[in-house]
């Protein structure tokens, strides 16, 4: 009998210590169901989950033609279910790297669309806030908003390291970058995938850290040879080091995982054997039209075109491309930093 009794004041009180504690965490908005929801696309169509990992898989290997292929993917499945948030959040996703290549300003009104769907379906989804953060952090250039959107997205669910590497990015454009790098520490943890590995060797080189960058992307390219996207950060870390012979190595490897054509190669190494790097800056940027990025921009900084480099940062914030957030950061442009003009650039981007 008095077993039993026992047995009953235990159960009781077990109850109650799991009671108090799922209403706290619930209070922090950490319930464990809570968060296994969020974690768990939600669609009842196996179709529909299917065609949303096709895209995500797509998203993630980022080979050339695969984000046409994800936004099919991604479309298809809010055919299947119109009510699939996770689908929606995918689609603004495919539709920010598209206007990473376009530039065009109706791929941003079709990602915004998308996200108020996602949201208005699911106010829980992370996916979808990382992605709103994405979208005021980048275009916008509503930094206070948009760490408020990541910090919501990490709170709804902790192991998106998708949030946390957004986090850091938006960390970084803004000058806090002990923190950008604590985000991509922690997003590492969760998923130590080459693109977050290069991210973390990114922000070292933003950080002018050029050594530590160049053991980060070393170490990608060493586990992941098929990963050749670091190629290009190691010919930027080894420029700024004034290492020109190594930066062409890496800037052919670039150039040549990009599809360059054998003569665009010896165009480059005949450069350098005839004037050095600042020849194969020269023989590197496209005639006529000048492109709207910082690779541009620092190039012509590097050459000491100043004037030029400038037009190309004032089309890159009239075209709002989104690079241009981490004007403050790159080291290319540091011999702009003493002119007058990048202040004020700066100050139109809400940098300052």
């Amino acid at each position: 009998m008095w077993r039993r009794a026992l047995l009953a004041v235990s159960c009781i009180a077990i109850l109650a210590l799991v009671g108090l504690t799922w209403r706290a965490l619930d209070q922090r908005g950490t319930s464990p169901l809570a968060g296994l929801r969020r974690l768990t696309p939600q669609t009842a169509s196996g179709a529909a989950y299917g065609r949303f990992q096709s895209g995500r898989l797509h998203l993630e290997r980022h080979r050339p033609g695969d984000i046409e292929a994800a936004l099919g993917d991604f479309e298809a499945a809010i055919q299947l279910d119109p009510t699939f948030a996770a689908a929606y959040a995918g689609k603004a996703d495919a539709k920010f790297f598209t206007y990473w290549n376009t530039g065009a300003h109706d791929d941003i009104a079709q990602a915004r669309l998308a996200i108020g769907t996602a949201i208005e379906s699911d106010h829980d989804s992370s996916y979808a806030h990382t992605l709103r953060c994405r979208l005021l952090g980048t275009y916008d250039w509503e930094f206070a908003e948009a760490e408020t959107e990541c910090r919501r997205a990490v709170d709804l669910d902790p192991q998106n390291h998708e949030a946390r590497r957004e986090l850091a990015f938006l960390m970084n454009a803004i000058g806090r970058r002990d923190d950008a790098l604590k985000e991509m520490d922690a997003a590492i943890a969760i998923a130590p995938t080459s693109f977050n590995k290069r991210s973390r060797g990114l922000l070292l080189y933003f950080d002018r850290r050029f050594d530590e960058a160049i053991a980060q992307l070393k170490q990608v390219e060493a586990t992941d040879p098929d990963y050749l996207e670091s190629s290009r950060w190691l010919a930027r870390c080894f420029e700024q080091k004034k290492d020109y012979g190594q930066a062409l190595e890496f800037l052919v490897r670039y150039r040549e995982s990009a599809g360059a054509r054998p003569e665009e190669i010896t165009l480059l190494r005949r450069a350098f054997g005839a004037g050095g790097w600042s020849d194969v800056l020269r023989a590197s940027t496209p005639h006529g039209r000048l492109a709207p990025n910082l690779e541009t921009a620092g190039t012509f900084a590097q050459l000491g075109e100043l004037d030029v480099a400038f037009e190309v940062l004032e089309s890159m914030i009239s075209a709002r491309r989104v690079m241009i957030v981490h004007m403050d950061s790159e080291p290319r442009l540091d011999p702009l930093r003493s002119d007058r003009r990048f202040d004020q650039l700066a100050r139109r981007v809400g940098l300052r």
